[in-house]
């Protein structure tokens, strides 16, 4: 959708950045502006800086940056039109939805959101008429309140074949956009039928909390039908990447810095409605790398809470290993057999379950008791392989002084030497490091070779190589004076106004092509009455760029901090009489050395009109000269 240009500048003054980056970030009041761990590369130092003034993030270790929409895009993986509909919508404000179309990727998006988050609406009214009485009959069987129902949007998906989605065609939506959103199974004859029917439905949010996809429990006792089915990979769910109840509990893991990860949705739901709004459960798929490393954003300490039957112990340490390796401090709990988190807390009570998250154990004790139970521990090989398998779970933690302080441990809890499983855990290490080493060199020739595949034929020169890299890092190419008009401009809006309308400054008086698309992007927000940083037209390496310029002329040193404004208005337009004479003269230059070049291989008479024009050009280069020469008083 292409939205106008004043709603995107209502939308980005409505949204301040310290209150959007921090849902995702904890951000601590440094000075001015605040500071916290990037969420875009792993790191303990804090270099991610958010400046609340000019709306504006960057982080020093990796370099990204940019505006309160190129952190929703990068952070949430949105495209631009999406970010403002988020930011508007929490903003409360409205956008039209018959604006044109940006492209059809976008629009195709959109319509699959749209679409399940009508059919969560059509599912939700269901439970006030009387065919859904059965899903109302349900809920209260589960001991879910109305307002619960409400918040997680629970809902009945009617037993028929084509109820929902003739509901949807309705309401505008085409076949299309309900197979882009798993709502319908398609036909040979391009035809569809409702995917989810005589269903109570569980609709499954994403982070900033779009309906992305549905959980489906059956009402009748059909064994031929599954008890749950879910929501199929689609163009907007991917369950490797969601957790079920992060959305409705974001704040309370924040608040709590941990989070209880269970198994279901109605563990879940029971949990929340009991007071534990920090649960989370992987949407019916298998815990993935992808949603721990989703979950860290928000919390650091995990309760991981899993039937206590074999299958649940094993599910256990699948999450705990890979838990591990994302940083978490975690805790298991173990509840009585027999009971999961929703029976539980049901037959006992809240704080039944709170004495359990109190008296929850570590991951080393609750793997040796582990082998304890199943008689691991009985034999000298059993006793060795089990403190080698405690070894390699310990090898997994970040942190170097807790694996220090585990081993201690681990060697106080069997009796064993500490030198030999320091031993062992360094031959697990630097097998570890090893591998990481080839995985890299494996990665590398990969796109080494991606690069021949696409030049078959053709070995690249090292001026290929060169041009490819500038087309990578455009604004490797800016002149230095380019650089400092841009700076300005960005920064400064007097000074962006003395560029354009006294100096009357245009993009083609730039050379690098980069250098004249950031300029054109500065004169549009000027005319638009926008700061440059907003442009709508900034691609996010053009966001980038601008960010990293303002972020570090502004903090560059303490003296700037505290003299910069008053150096810049005294010497900025110096500064930039001084740009444009350097971009004056260079082009000029270019020009002669271009006619240089030529004479050498022209006739007599072309080399004379030749000279003439390198003599026309040495005149303006002395015009130039005089035209920005300093001030004399003699």
């Amino acid at each position: 959708m292409k939205i106008p240009e004043h709603i995107i500048e209502q939308v980005r003054v409505s949204s301040d950045i310290v209150d959007v980056v921090g849902e995702a970030v904890r951000l601590k009041k440094a000075g001015r502006n605040y500071l916290g761990l990037c969420p875009f590369h792993g790191e303990k130092t804090p270099s991610f800086n958010v400046q609340q003034e000019r709306g504006i993030y960057k982080c020093f270790g990796c370099g990204k940056g940019g505006n309160v929409f190129t952190f929703m895009m990068e952070y949430y993986s949105l495209s631009f039109v999406e970010a403002v509909r988020t930011l508007a919508q929490k903003a409360g404000i409205t956008i039209a939805e018959d604006t044109e179309t940006d492209d059809g990727k976008s629009s195709q998006y959109d319509a699959a959101y749209n679409a399940l988050l009508t059919a969560a609406r059509f599912y939700y009214s269901k439970l006030q008429k009387p065919e859904g009485k059965i899903g109302v009959d349900y809920f209260k069987k589960r001991g879910f309140d109305p307002e619960l129902v409400k918040e997680f949007a629970l809902g009945f998906a009617p037993d028929a074949w084509e109820e929902t989605s003739n509901e949807l065609k309705k309401q505008g939506f085409s076949i299309q956009a309900m197979e882009d959103a798993g709502l319908i199974i398609k036909r040979d004859d391009g035809t569809g039928y409702d995917r989810f029917r005589g269903r109570v439905m569980f609709p499954i949010h994403d982070q900033i909390g779009r309906i992305v996809g549905f959980g489906a429990r059956r009402m009748n006792e059909d064994p031929k039908q599954p008890k749950y089915i879910n929501s199929p990979q689609s163009l907007v769910y991917d369950k490797s990447r969601v957790l079920y109840g992060l959305f409705q509990g974001k704040q309370e893991l924040r608040a709590q810095n941990s989070a209880i990860l269970v198994e279901g949705y109605a563990d879940v739901l029971t949990l929340h409605q009991a007071g534990f709004k920090n649960a989370v459960a992987s949407s019916g798929t298998a815990l993935t790398k992808e949603q721990l490393q989703l979950l860290h954003r928000y919390a650091k300490n995990l309760y991981i809470v899993y039937d206590a039957d074999a299958a649940g112990i094993s599910a256990a340490f699948r999450g705990l290993e890979i838990a591990l390796e994302e940083g978490f401090e975690i805790k298991i709990v173990q509840l009585p057999k027999g009971d999961d988190p929703d029976s539980f807390v049901k037959n006992h009570g809240a704080d039944a379950f709170k004495i359990y998250l109190r008296d929850a154990v570590s991951f080393l004790d609750f793997q040796a008791d582990t082998f304890k139970n199943r008689g691991e521990l009985e034999t000298p090989a059993g006793m060795a392989e089990s403190v080698r398998s405690l070894v390699r779970t310990i090898s997994k933690v970040q942190d170097p002084l807790q694996r220090d302080f585990m081993i201690r441990s681990l060697a106080g809890k069997f009796g064993l030497n500490e030198s030999l499983l320091y031993d062992e855990l360094k031959k697990i290490l630097s097998d570890k490091f090893l591998k990481q080493q080839y995985n890299q060199r494996e990665q590398k020739s990969a796109q080494q070779n991606l690069l021949k595949d696409e030049n078959p034929g053709e070995a690249q020169t090292g001026i290929e190589q060169k041009k490819q890299q500038e087309v990578l890092n455009p604004e490797e190419e800016l002149l230095s004076s380019e650089k400092m008009l841009i700076d300005v401009a960005v920064r400064v809006r007097s000074e962006r106004q003395f560029m354009i309308n006294v100096l009357k400054l245009v993009p083609e008086n730039f050379f690098t092509p980069f250098a004249k698309r950031l300029f054109e992007i500065i004169i549009k927000s000027e005319q638009e009455n926008i700061d440059p940083l907003y442009h709508s037209d900034l691609t996010l390496n053009e966001s980038n760029f601008l960010t990293d310029l303002v972020i570090n002329r502004e903090m560059s040193t303490e003296t700037w901090i505290k003299f910069g404004q008053e150096a810049l208005e005294e010497n900025t337009k110096r500064e930039i009489r001084d740009c444009i004479f350097q971009m004056r003269l260079y082009g000029i230059q270019q020009e002669l050395s271009s006619l240089q070049n030529q004479s050498r291989t022209l006739s007599i008479d072309d080399q004379i009109d030749i000279m003439r024009k390198i003599q026309s050009l040495i005149n303006q280069q002395e015009e130039v000269r005089r035209e920005f020469a300093p001030p004399t008083f003699f």
